[in-house]
């Protein structure tokens, strides 16, 4: 079987047509997607060193296929398509002419023909591609992570230079932390704990009539302004953790880990040097892009039905930290604002649905209680008759008279 190489892990991956069979040929099923996090019932890549399993929706497919339902290339990109407007509720696939089931997974587009496929539409060509009936083959997920399809020569080759490549230095994350300045450390910690405030701020209102309003949304943004963030929810562990081991590559004029590279280059290349005007020197901007990238990272292996508020503070923060350090980020807090917009309108759904649902059931108690009442009230005994025929009677007088005196 051909090997790949991907960008997003430090091994060497194998595409399994089935993902029960393991490397060792097993029937095993792989449990999670170190990815999504979800299980992994279908096509998928496994590494052959280590239990790192991906989708094959989350991993690194064929940037470009040829297949029988477009007379023209076919090119891995995000959905919605060039064509489609995002706003839709519905996105369809051209081959098969069906609405596209998860309209946040990636899809194959001819831009110049408005044609797009769902992955599902073309896996045969994408399978035998990954199976290496195509000799070297150019992968890449959505995000930009290069990857390739390598046959027995050539990863016979990249081995020899990884060896070669193993004898010569390479500076880790914790060495190039290691190389600031205490002034650049103080400079760095001053405006990560920037963000403070004196102001009591109390949990958001969870009325189900105020949810509705503009109001609650209100309260809202402003717990995502002022409340504290605990070390737990950053998304920029920048100094602690696995990144201290990661190897460090330039990226332009900035230095990152090998694993994030691909996110900053992303970056640079659609947005520019978003931290040009910041003051701060490149090693402590090269920190600030790595919180950033780390953030992105970690959005984009998250479904928003997913989010947590805490998570959405802690990306909220990171976000502030970087516009107080002088980074144009605007673009990454319009997208943020939309998340937060539809977490919190999928908050509302879902306890509004709850309290309606518990209502719901309190009543059909009650009108079942009620039932019970009336027939037991309508067979009612005749002693249970004369009882009430007395308290008719004796209800409004005293309970002993002068007469019986």
């Amino acid at each position: 079987m051909p090997a790949i190489t991907y960008e997003g892990h430090d091994h060497l991956l194998q595409f399994n047509d089935n993902i029960r069979k393991n490397n060792r040929g097993d029937d095993e099923l792989i449990n999670y997607c170190s990815a999504c996090k979800s299980t992994c019932e279908s096509y998928g890549f496994s590494c052959l060193y280590c239990d790192f399993n991906l989708h094959h929706t989350c991993g690194p497919l064929p940037y470009s296929i040829k297949h029988k339902s477009h007379i023209h290339p076919l090119i891995l990109t995000n959905s919605p398509a060039q064509h489609e407007d995002e706003t839709d509720d519905e996105f369809y696939c051209d081959a098969c002419e069906e609405e596209r089931l998860d309209p946040l997974l990636p899809i194959y587009q001819c831009i110049e023909c408005h044609f797009a496929a769902d992955i599902k539409c073309v896996i045969s060509e994408v399978i035998s591609s990954l199976n290496g009936e195509y000799g070297d083959v150019e992968l890449r997920n959505p995000l930009g992570q290069l990857g390739k399809v390598i046959t027995k020569d050539a990863l016979k080759e990249m081995m020899q230079n990884k060896y070669k490549k193993q004898l010569e230095p390479t500076l880790s994350w914790k060495d190039f932390l290691s190389t600031l300045s205490i002034i650049e450390e103080i400079s760095l910690w001053k405006t990560i704990r920037a963000k403070t405030t004196t102001e009591k701020i109390e949990a958001y209102d969870h009325d189900e009539i105020i949810l509705f309003s503009d109001k609650a949304y209100t309260q809202f943004i402003k717990f995502l302004n002022y409340s504290e963030v605990s070390h737990n929810m950053f998304p920029y562990d920048w100094n602690v953790g696995s990144h201290t081991k990661e190897e460090v590559i330039n990226v332009g004029d900035y230095m990152t880990t090998r694993k994030l590279a691909p996110i900053l280059n992303h970056l640079l290349s659609n947005h520019g040097d978003i931290g040009a005007e910041s003051m701060f020197s490149p090693k402590v901007k090269s920190i600030y892009f790595f919180m950033l990238c780390e953030c992105i990272d970690r959005m984009r292996n998250i479904k928003v039905v997913d989010i947590t508020d805490d998570r959405l503070l802690g990306w909220w923060r990171c976000l502030e930290t970087l516009q107080l350090a002088g980074f144009k980020i605007e673009f990454a807090f319009d997208h943020l604002k939309r998340v937060t917009r539809a977490h919190f309108g999928l908050y509302v759904e879902k306890h509004v649905d709850n309290v309606v649902d518990q209502l719901d059931r309190d009543f059909m108690e009650i009108t079942r209680k009620l039932e019970r009442i009336k027939s037991a009230k309508a067979s009612k005994s005749s002693f249970i008759e004369e009882c009430l025929r007395e308290a008719s009677v004796m209800k409004k007088g005293k309970a002993v008279t002068s007469r019986l005196l």
